[in-house]
């Protein structure tokens, strides 16, 4: 895909920003409610050979890893977008992320640095979702 030059106005920017924040919220803190809706039906959520795809699929994810009893937070940095069409936007976002087993509070352990490579869509409803979020290790812990 070729990028078109032009700007990604203030709206669109903070519609894609809480896109993203609303994703890392519902895994964080244990909110799948409505998680698959981030996507578009026929989205998909890609983690190394993993491929999640589809609503119910999405969706399930969400509600298997929200219901470990596990604490993670992420940090979000850099997020970089890039216009492929007037309905589609390319982006990429460093996540560090901590976790640790047990729900309350821990050791602070890095159990990864990634990118989040992503495809988003702005659907007929003048909603932006996600079309593909790919995670892309680039440190990782070892155990």
């Amino acid at each position: 895909m070729h990028a078109i030059r032009g700007d990604i106005d203030t709206p669109t920017r903070s519609a894609i920003h809480d896109l993203v924040v609303e994703f890392t919220w519902k895994l964080d803190h244990a909110e799948p409610a409505g998680f698959a809706e981030l996507f578009e039906t026929d989205g998909r959520f890609v983690t190394g050979q993993a491929v999640t795809a589809g609503t119910a699929a999405l969706q399930a994810f969400a509600d298997g890893r929200t219901a470990m009893a596990r604490t993670s937070r992420s940090v979000l940095s850099n997020h970089r977008l890039v216009r492929l069409s007037t309905s589609s936007i390319e982006g990429t976002v460093l996540v560090t992320l901590y976790m640790h087993d047990g729900l309350e509070a821990g050791e602070p352990i890095a159990q990864s640095v990634a990118e989040y490579r992503d495809i988003y869509v702005r659907g007929a409803d003048h909603v932006w979702r996600f079309r593909e979020r790919r995670s892309v290790p680039i440190f990782t812990r070892s155990v």
